[in-house]
């Protein structure tokens, strides 16, 4: 790109035309080639990064929405303020029942008759 600006500069002293028409139609597929090739796996990847970010986030608020520790639960509602991540993920508007935290794993540490008790 710099070759070309210099090349550019001297041909405008010269008092020649700055570029030939084949020059620029060089520069445009140039151009094209670099999106093609460049920017579409740039952008592939950061799909890819921003939609695993949204996941891991959405299970942490998972997480602490079924943490037994009533701060970890007021954690979440405050991470999540505006709800974003509750209207993309249906476990997050869910009650938080005892069966439903049976469900999700988060309970573990109960054991079975502990569980059977609790039904």
């Amino acid at each position: 790109r710099h070759a070309a600006e210099a090349m550019l500069a001297l041909r405008t002293e010269v008092g020649d035309y700055g570029t030939t028409q084949e020059e620029e139609n060089k520069d445009v597929e140039r151009r094209k080639d670099f999106v093609k090739s460049k920017l579409a796996a740039a952008k592939a990847n950061l799909r890819i990064v921003s939609l695993s970010y949204q996941d891991m986030v959405r299970t942490f608020l998972f997480q602490l929405t079924c943490s037994n520790d009533e701060s970890l639960q007021c954690l979440s509602f405050r991470l999540d303020f505006n709800q974003h991540y509750k209207k993309k993920d249906s476990r997050l508007s869910r009650p938080l029942t005892f069966s439903h935290r049976r469900m999700s794993g988060m309970n573990s540490s109960l054991t079975a008759s502990q569980m059977s008790y609790l039904e």
